[in-house]
């Protein structure tokens, strides 16, 4: 899960309103879950990432298209286009990595990898950009790291659920490499909220998404037009992957309008709960109380990496919003 911040552009916002903020996180969770849920069980189809990048990126584009032009916004800013083209292209490469590991791995365990964002974010910053980093972040980065470590232990161990083999590791490797362009985007976006409102920024990820994802869909129509005329179903289901993206990304937008950050961020750690009731209902997949343990570990690790430190600060009325690389 990865979070960057938005721009303050929209306006003042509330953050004494924490029961609201609990309410559009749990939207914002079923979103994600049920696209997670559609990407894996459409990879079970035959539909390959090609075909599953490019329906949600479209649907996406075409929600935040309507936003931006419905609040008047200009889609082509004069300023900060190579930085708008980076977090696209970085968004792109960390959708494709996510939607590879969910079609491999349990879907808990892929959603775990791609929490990883905010451990890259933070030595991204200190190997580029010379950052000093705080103890209390590289404590949040052994933390986050040890849960891992418990899930992804050899199963010789009887500790991991994970089928063994070439696949599943390849899948595990994906997925964080996933979550390290997951960061980069993250390190445009900041650099780009200073200038640009969020739904601006959405709609060039998504549109870059969409057009990046276009010639490998076109190259792969032999793949997955067969699947789509044998099942027209399908179609219905690659809509509604979109919607269901689109309805966590905004939903979670929302949530960062009522409470403060580190209370936003520790709401989160339920998309841990929602991903692995998911995967146990639609695909009998169950972990290990000792995997369910490292799950819990790294989710509340990098809940606290991606909020301020809450405690010695005063509260301040903050305008930034989050953007969601899901």
């Amino acid at each position: 899960m990865k979070i960057a911040t938005g721009t303050g552009k929209s306006g003042e916002v509330s953050f004494d309103q924490p029961l609201r903020a609990l309410i559009w996180m749990v939207v914002s969770g079923l979103g994600f879950t049920g696209m997670s849920v559609l990407v894996k069980r459409l990879s079970g189809f035959g539909l390959g990432a090609s075909a599953l990048v490019f329906s949600r990126s479209l649907v996406n584009a075409v929600v935040a298209l309507a936003i931006v032009y419905g609040r008047k916004r200009n889609p082509w800013p004069k300023t900060t286009k190579r930085i708008l083209a980076l977090r696209g292209i970085a968004g792109f490469l960390g959708l494709t990595c996510l939607f590879y590991g969910l079609a491999h791995l349990p879907l808990p365990v892929a959603s775990l990898l791609n929490w990883c964002s905010p451990v890259f974010v933070i030595l991204f910053s200190r190997l580029f950009l010379r950052q000093a980093t705080q103890p209390r972040a590289l404590g949040l980065i052994a933390v986050s790291f040890s849960g891992l470590i418990l899930v992804l232990m050899p199963s010789e161990l009887g500790l991991v659920a994970l089928h063994q083999g070439l696949w599943s590791w390849t899948a595990i490797a994906v997925g964080l490499t996933g979550a390290a362009f997951g960061a980069i985007a993250f390190l445009a976006v900041r650099r780009a909220t200073s200038e640009q409102p969020t739904e601006v920024i959405v709609l060039w990820f998504t549109a870059m998404a969409t057009l990046l994802s276009l010639p490998w869909f076109l190259i792969e129509t032999s793949t997955w037009l067969p699947r789509l005329q044998e099942h027209p179903s399908l179609w219905l289901q690659l809509l509604f992957l979109g919607l269901f993206a689109t309805l966590g990304q905004f939903a979670m937008t929302l949530a960062y309008r009522y409470a403060q950050a580190p209370i936003v961020s520790s709401m989160s750690l339920m998309n841990a709960g929602f991903m692995a009731a998911a995967g146990w209902w639609f695909f009998g997949e169950v972990l290990r109380p000792i995997q369910t343990l490292g799950v819990l570990i790294m989710a509340f690790g990098v809940a606290q990496l991606g909020a301020p430190w809450p405690f010695g600060r005063k509260k301040t009325t903050q305008t930034s919003l989050p953007l969601i690389n899901q």
